[in-house]
């Protein structure tokens, strides 16, 4: 038992490392601060790298939320965890040019029967907030992201992906 908590706490403790790692590639000298790159491309559901969709992207009161889901179903399950995918939203605040990190977010999961899961807390970490979250079935699925950043504004986004049988 012992084993199994200190492997998934190690488990635990390395995803937000993959992030990090992510942010720099050998031979690449430019590092995207904002997401003027993805401005006018069509993102609803584009398959991305590996195993990364990207569930597209919306702008609210001035902040642009640009969400992904990662397939993580093989390294969980070496890991003895039922886990499938990490969401994550990036927040990106035009004003200001900067990514945001800081506040409330969470999202609530429509499963493709159409049963609403409870919400997930979403962490932040790196420019992002993201969580674990089981998608077990295929079908279409809805994620509304709530959010209350330190502006105090609430603002609600809202992305759907159908996942494959």
């Amino acid at each position: 038992m012992m084993k199994k908590m200190t492997l998934m706490l190690l488990v635990f403790l390395a995803l937000p490392m993959v992030a990090f790692a992510s942010d720099c590639c050998a031979g690449n000298t430019t590092k995207v601060d904002s997401m003027e790159q993805h401005v006018g491309m069509k993102m609803d559901s584009m398959q991305m790298a590996g195993n990364e969709v990207m569930l597209g992207q919306q702008e609210i009161h001035g902040v642009t939320a640009m969400a992904h889901l990662k397939d993580v179903r093989q390294a969980m399950s070496e890991a003895g965890m039922t886990t499938t995918h990490h969401f994550m939203v990036m927040l990106h605040d035009q004003a200001t040019d900067a990514n945001l990190d800081q506040g409330s977010v969470a999202v609530k999961v429509t499963l493709p029967t159409g049963q609403q899961l409870p919400a997930i807390k979403l962490m932040g970490m790196q420019g992002h907030f993201g969580a674990d979250v089981t998608l077990a079935t295929p079908g279409e699925y809805t994620f509304t992201v709530g959010s209350m950043l330190v502006d105090g504004q609430k603002r609600v986004f809202t992305f759907k992906t159908v996942l494959p049988e």
